[in-house]
């Protein structure tokens, strides 16, 4: 049993268990406390099922215990603006109180437990005396492997062209991804390789990667200072990482979302997406966020092209997510904000050979996108061969 499920318990805040494919039933629990952020924590978790059981994980008959150990403190960094500013920020002194106090009320290791629904949510029913004094519901955010949310739209490429155009010029902070199955998720490639725990991430990846890229490059990557520029270098080669390429331009995703698809098909849709990363930013901000964010966590940024001629040219940016299914999480802020800042269109495979023949004129084809002769190749690929 392995995932993510996300929650909130009492005055703790949103809660998240994860759980990679690999380590089944072992994982990380993360709390981010939303009255005092720097009092959020993490802690080893592991998921004990009943084995009285034989029943199959959809059954309400599965209770399971959740041990919980080794509890640490998210972060004691004290930020301040002001030197005198003592009047709204607590010292370091304070707060390591506070966190001591906290760890202590937690204990260590102790014990959670529940049943587990229907759709696989973890529902907590006993609880750690003070730490988890309300009953909690997670629920997981991955029933599926493939997408079940229905597009916003469905257009014709000649609509989408106009509209999206349209669009843009009206809200320059409409950033856009293609993918080319309207059923594929939006994920990251981290996450589609059955992976959650972006602490464990963060121990025993990344070290690694940066060493052997280090010695490629002949550069080395400062981790305090250059962690994203890292990542996003990897994700371009092939390295599954918590990001998502986006671009500024609709016309460079609808690229991205025909030009695997073969000449011969005309069926099924592709999905493009559409986020209002302005809309977005005035709420939850902006930026490259830790890896060990306790909190639910999607953010766009722009990374340092160096070392990546594609950037340029494909007019590229990219989103940090500790969600593995970043559509449900985007709509469930809408919901909560009363805010739309994601739309998706689905346009019809059968466009695919238009498609491809209007951006050519526009000047996007793969040698543009993909300087060298990898791009050069699947250019002349695309005019010459049916």
């Amino acid at each position: 049993m392995w995932g993510q499920w996300v929650g909130y318990i009492g005055d703790l805040g949103f809660v998240t268990l994860n759980i990679d494919k690999d380590k089944n039933l072992v994982g990380r629990l993360l709390v981010s406390n939303t009255k005092d952020a720097q009092l959020s924590f993490y802690a080893n978790a592991k998921l004990i099922l009943n084995e009285t059981q034989n029943a199959p994980l959809s059954s309400l008959e599965n209770s399971f215990k959740l041990i919980i150990d080794n509890v640490q403190i998210y972060n004691s960094n004290i930020e301040r603006n002001k030197e005198d500013d003592f009047e709204f920020c607590k010292t370091e002194y304070e707060l390591n109180k506070e966190a001591a106090k906290l760890i202590a009320k937690l204990g260590g290791p102790f014990v959670l437990e529940g049943m587990i629904s229907l759709r696989g949510a973890l529902v907590v029913l006993s609880k750690n005396s003070e730490a988890f004094d309300k009953e909690c519901h997670l629920g997981k955010l991955e029933n599926t492997s493939e997408n079940e949310i229905e597009a916003t739209k469905t257009m014709s490429w000649s609509d989408f062209k106009a509209w999206a155009l349209d669009e843009k010029y009206e809200n320059d902070g409409l950033i856009f991804r293609g993918q080319e199955s309207s059923l594929y998720k939006l994920e990251t490639t981290f996450h589609r390789a059955g992976r959650r725990d972006l602490l464990r991430f963060g121990v025993e990846e990344v070290p690694l990667l940066n060493r052997n890229l280090s010695s490629e490059l002949d550069r080395h990557f400062n981790l305090n200072l250059d962690y994203s520029e890292l990542l996003y270098i990897a994700q371009h080669h092939g390295f599954p990482t918590p990001l998502l390429d986006w671009t500024n331009s609709p016309f460079v995703a609808a690229y991205f979302a025909f030009h695997k698809i073969p000449k011969s098909t005309d069926k099924g849709r592709v999905r493009i997406y559409i986020f209002d990363k302005l809309k977005w930013g005035n709420q939850y901000g902006n930026g490259f966020h830790t890896i060990d964010e306790p909190g639910p966590c999607f953010a766009p940024f722009e990374v340092n092209s160096i070392n990546n001629s594609r950037a340029l040219p494909q007019q590229s940016l990219v989103t940090f997510s500790n969600i593995s299914n970043i559509e449900s999480y985007i709509r469930y802020r809408e919901a909560e904000d009363k805010i739309n800042y994601l739309t998706t269109v689905d346009i019809n495979i059968e466009d695919r050979n238009k498609v491809m023949k209007d951006l050519e004129i526009m000047g996007i084809t793969a040698a543009t996108l993909f300087p060298g002769l990898d791009g050069v190749c699947q250019a002349l690929k695309e005019r010459l061969f049916s």
